[in-house]
C-alpha cells in the first residue's frame, strides 16, 4: 500500500474519531507534532516512520474536526426566540420550492449592535429568488433547527455547521453583491441553464434535463421525486464523476489537438472548476472534480496513480479541508459508490462472464451495467438503510433500464440548450430529443416507483449484521476471479437506434394528425388550464399553485408551441399568484385582470424585471377566441369572473357570481370549498384531484389523482 494512502486514510480516520470523542484542540496539535517528529528520527526505518506518520495524520485530522466543531460565543444560535434584523449574505444557490425559496446566508452583523456570526438557514417568499453573494437585510425570529418525530433535524443541518434559522422573514434587498465575481458569474450560469430549459421543455422533462447537466432535483414534482428515491435511481440526476469524467473527457478530445497535450490538461482542469462551479459545488462534485485533477497532474507530471490512490487523497484533502463533509449524505453515497465501483465492478464483471446465459450477444452487454449497478448498490447499501431506513427492491432492474437514457439525454439536452439558445427560432426542433428521452426516463421511473413492494421498510442495520457485511465485502475484494477471454457481441446498434427513433417519430406524427379539434378545460384547485379547438391556450389564475398549473400546461403544449396566449388574474385565493413562476417558464402573450389585482401585476413585473402586455378589466367584456369558443369577463369588487361558451355549453371557469345559467363549471359549496359541477353531478376539488373536461361530439370528464 502506498504511503500515501496510509496517511490519507490515518487522516480520514482522525476526522471520524472526533464524531466519537472530545480531545482539546491544543492537545490534538501536540500530540500530531510529537508523532510527526517521530517519525522524523525514524526514517531510516521505513514502516516504523509510516507508522508513526499515520499517528500524527490522526491526530491532526483530530484537531482539525475539533477546530471546526467549536461554537463561537457570538453565534446566532445562541439568540433563538428573539425577533432580529440580521445583515447577511447568501452563500448557496437558492433552493426554489413550491411554497418557499431556500438560502444558506453568512451572518455578518446583528442592527442591535450586539456581535453576531455563524450561519442562517432562511425560507424566503417563493418569489424572492436572490443571487449568490447578494447582501440582505432579514427582519424575523431567529430558530433553532427542528427535531422532528424519528428525524433528528436539527443534528444533521448541525453537523453541516447551520445552527440557526428563520422562516419567512420580511425582506430587505439593498442592491449590494459581495464575494468574488467569478463565483457570482457561475451562479448566474446556472440560473439561466435552468430558464433555458425550463423554457424549451415541459417542467418534468426540463427538471430531468437540469439534473443530467448541472445535478439537483429541486425541479421535480414531489410524486416522481419519491419514486426516483424509491427505486434508487436518485443518483442519475446528481452531478458527480459520471458528468466529470464528460467534461474532462470533452476538453480533452478538443483542445489536444489544437492546443497539445499539455496545454489541452490546462484546458480541462479550467473546464471541471467552472463545471464544478456551475453545478454549485456539491461535495460529490468537489469529490470528482478533485478525482478528476489529480488524475490529469499525474498525467501533467508523467506520475499516474491507481484510482483507489487518487480516491483516498482526494478524500481526505477534502475532509481535512472541510470536515463536515463527513456528515454530509451525498458525500458519504459518493464515496462508498466509487470505492464500490473500482473494488467491486471488475470482479462481478468476471463473475457474471461465467454464467452460461451472458455469453449470449443480448445479454452480454448487459454485464456491464449490471456489474456496475451491482457494486454501488452494495456498496451504498448500509448508509441508505441507517440513513433512510428503506430498501429499493426494483434498484437492479429500474437501473439496467434507465441507464442507456442518460447519455443520450445528456447529449441531446446539452444540443438543445446551446443550439436554442444561440438560435431561438430551432428551439422546438432541438428540444424534441431531449423531451423524447428525459420523458421517457420519467415514465420509466414512475413506472417503477409505482410498484406497491419497489422499496420496503428496513429496521435499523445492527452491528453485528454491520460487520458481517463489511467482512462480506473484504473476503469479495479478496477474492480474484479467473480472467475470461471473450470476443465482445456485435449487434447492429445503429440500425437499431435509426429504427427506434423513426417509428417514434411517426408515431407522435400520427397522434397529432389524427387527433380531432377538442375543446380541454382543467380545474385545479385555485384555477384552471383551457386549449381551445383552435389551439389558444388560456390559464386562469385565482391563486392556483404554480406546479398545479404546469402539471396541466405541460399536458396540453406541444413540444414545438410552448406559449400562454391568455393569462386571466381573476378572483379567489391569497393575494399571490403564480404568474411570475409561469411566466420565467413560459412566455405569456397576454394578461387580463380587474384594477384589484394591479398589486399582483406590479409584484410580478418585479419579480421578472421585465413588463407583460396586460389589460385591466374595467366593464363587462366579451373576447372573440376565433374557434367557435368565446370568453365572457365581467369586473367584481373581489377580482374578475370569467365564463366560457363553446357552442350550446356554457363553462363556469370561477364561481359564477350575480350571473347563473352556466351548464358546467366550478362553483363553491356552503363551507367555500371548490366543486365542478357538469349536468348536476358534483366533483369535488381537492389539493390531489385533477378534473378534466373534453368537449368534442360529446362530453367526457376525466378525474385524476396526480
Amino acid at each position: 500500500m502506498p504511503p500515501i494512502v496510509v496517511v490519507g486514510l490515518a487522516g480520514t480516520a482522525g476526522v471520524l474519531l472526533a464524531r466519537l470523542m472530545t480531545l482539546p484542540s491544543g492537545l490534538a496539535l501536540g500530540g500530531a507534532a510529537v508523532a510527526a517528529l517521530l517519525a522524523l528520527l525514524a526514517r531510516r526505518r521505513p514502516a516504523l516512520a509510516l507508522a508513526v506518520g499515520a499517528v500524527a495524520a490522526a491526530f491532526l485530522g483530530l484537531a482539525r474536526a475539533q477546530t471546526v466543531a467549536q461554537v463561537t460565543a457570538d453565534d446566532l444560535s445562541h439568540r433563538a426566540g428573539e425577533w432580529l434584523v440580521v445583515r447577511g449574505v447568501v452563500v448557496s444557490l437558492p433552493e426554489r420550492r413550491e411554497r418557499f425559496t431556500r438560502v444558506l446566508v453568512d451572518v455578518v452583523a446583528v442592527e442591535d449592535g450586539r456581535p453576531a456570526a455563524g450561519r442562517l438557514q432562511a425560507d424566503l417568499e417563493p418569489q424572492l429568488v436572490p443571487t449568490v453573494g447578494e447582501l440582505l437585510v432579514l427582519h424575523g425570529r431567529v430558530e433553532r433547527p427542528p427535531v422532528f418525530a424519528g428525524f433528528d433535524y436539527r443534528a444533521v443541518l448541525e453537523r453541516q455547521g447551520i445552527r440557526a434559522t428563520m422562516r419567512f422573514p420580511r425582506v430587505e434587498r439593498v442592491g449590494e453583491v459581495l464575494g468574488l465575481l467569478p463565483t457570482r458569474w457561475l451562479a448566474h450560469a446556472r440560473l439561466f441553464i435552468e430558464e433555458r430549459l425550463q423554457a424549451m421543455l415541459p417542467a418534468v422533462p426540463a427538471a430531468i434535463a437540469t439534473g443530467l447537466l448541472v445535478g439537483g432535483s429541486e425541479g421535480l414534482p414531489p410524486a416522481l421525486r419519491t419514486a426516483f428515491a424509491r427505486t434508487g435511481t436518485a443518483h442519475l440526476l446528481a452531478a458527480s464523476g459520471y458528468n466529470m469524467a464528460l467534461v474532462a473527457g470533452a476538453a480533452l478530445g478538443v483542445a489536444t489537438p489544437l492546443l497539445g497535450r499539455r496545454r489541452a490538461i490546462l484546458c480541462a482542469l479550467l473546464a471541471i472548476a467552472l463545471y464544478a462551479g456551475v453545478t454549485g459545488g456539491t461535495p460529490s462534485v468537489l469529490r470528482a472534480a478533485v478525482m478528476a485533477a489529480l488524475s490529469l497532474l499525474g498525467i501533467w507530471f508523467g506520475r499516474q496513480r491507481d484510482a483507489a490512490t487518487v480516491l483516498v487523497v482526494a478524500v481526505a484533502g477534502l475532509l481535512f479541508l472541510t470536515p463536515t463533509l463527513v456528515d454530509d449524505v451525498g458525500f458519504q453515497l459518493s464515496v462508498t459508490a466509487t470505492a464500490g465501483l473500482l473494488g467491486l465492478a471488475g470482479r462481478f464483471g468476471k463473475l457474471l462472464a461465467r454464467l452460461p446465459r451472458f455469453g449470449a450477444p443480448g445479454l452480454a452487454l448487459l454485464r456491464e451495467p449490471l456489474a456496475t449497478t451491482l457494486a454501488a448498490t452494495l456498496a451504498t447499501l448500509p448508509i441508505t438503510v441507517t440513513t433512510f431506513g428503506t430498501l429499493s427492491v426494483v434498484t437492479l432492474p429500474a437501473n439496467l433500464l434507465a441507464t442507456p437514457l442518460i447519455a443520450p439525454a445528456m447529449a441531446a439536452s446539452f444540443f438543445a440548450l446551446v443550439v436554442g439558445t444561440v438560435v431561438p427560432p430551432l428551439a422546438p426542433l432541438v428540444a424534441f430529443p431531449a423531451w423524447l428521452f428525459c420523458a421517457g426516463l420519467a415514465e420509466l421511473v414512475t413506472w417503477f416507483g409505482k410498484l406497491p413492494w419497489a422499496a420496503v421498510q428496513v429496521a435499523e442495520l445492527p452491528i453485528p449484521a454491520g460487520g458481517g457485511y463489511v467482512l462480506a465485502a473484504l473476503a469479495l475484494l479478496w477474492w480474484q476471479p479467473q480472467r475470461l477471454q471473450a470476443s465482445p457481441p456485435r449487434v447492429a446498434w445503429r440500425g437499431l437506434a435509426v429504427l427506434a427513433s423513426a417509428a417514434a417519430i411517426l408515431s407522435w406524427t400520427a397522434v397529432v394528425v389524427t387527433s380531432q379539434p377538442q375543446l380541454q378545460v382543467s380545474f385545479v384547485p385555485g384555477g384552471a388550464v383551457l386549449r381551445s379547438p383552435g389551439g389558444r391556450l388560456i390559464v386562469v389564475d385565482g391563486g392556483a399553485r404554480a406546479t398545479a398549473l404546469l402539471g396541466e400546461l405541460d399536458r396540453l403544449l406541444p413540444i414545438w408551441d410552448r406559449r400562454i396566449d391568455l393569462y386571466l388574474l381573476v378572483e379567489g385565493g391569497p393575494n399571490r399568484s403564480a404568474l411570475p413562476d409561469l411566466a420565467r417558464r413560459l412566455p405569456v402573450e397576454h394578461v387580463l385582470a380587474s384594477a384589484t389585482r394591479e398589486a399582483v401585476l406590479r409584484a410580478a413585473r418585479t419579480t421578472l424585471g421585465r413588463e407583460l402586455a396586460t389589460t385591466l378589466v374595467v366593464s363587462p367584456t366579451d373576447v372573440d377566441l376565433g374557434d367557435g369558443t368565446r370568453l365572457w369577463l365581467e369586473p367584481r369588487s373581489e377580482g374578475l369572473a370569467a365564463r366560457l361558451a363553446a357552442g350550446s355549453v356554457l363553462i363556469a371557469l370561477t364561481p359564477p357570481g350575480t350571473r347563473q345559467g352556466a351548464s358546467i363549471g366550478l362553483l363553491q359549496d356552503e363551507r367555500d370549498q371548490q366543486l365542478v359541477v357538469v349536468a348536476g353531478s358534483r366533483y369535488p376539488l381537492d389539493r390531489h384531484e385533477v378534473v378534466r373536461l373534453v368537449l368534442a361530439a360529446d362530453l367526457r370528464v376525466l378525474l385524476e389523482r396526480p
